[in-house]
This record gives C-alpha cells, structure tokens and sequence, in this order.
C-alpha cells in the first residue's frame, strides 16, 4: 500500500510541477485529477 501511495504521490507531483511551469490551467486539472484518485 505504501508503495502506490508514494508511486501516486510522486506522479501527481510531477503532473503538478510540469503544468506550473507550462500554465496556470493545468495545475487545476492536475488537483481534480488528484482528488478522484483519493475517492
């Protein structure tokens, strides 16, 4: 379990830091993204 918590962690992190650098839109994605993974 740990494992594919860090594994999603660090693959929203890089999804997140990619699309700051690129735009502003993104990063809203990236969180939406992120919050029905958790669901």
């Amino acid at each position: 379990r740990r494992a594919k918590l860090y594994y999603l962690r660090d693959r929203r992190g890089k999804s997140a830091r990619i699309a700051e650098r690129t735009t502003g839109r993104g990063i809203v994605a990236a969180r939406k993204k992120g919050e029905a993974k958790k669901k």
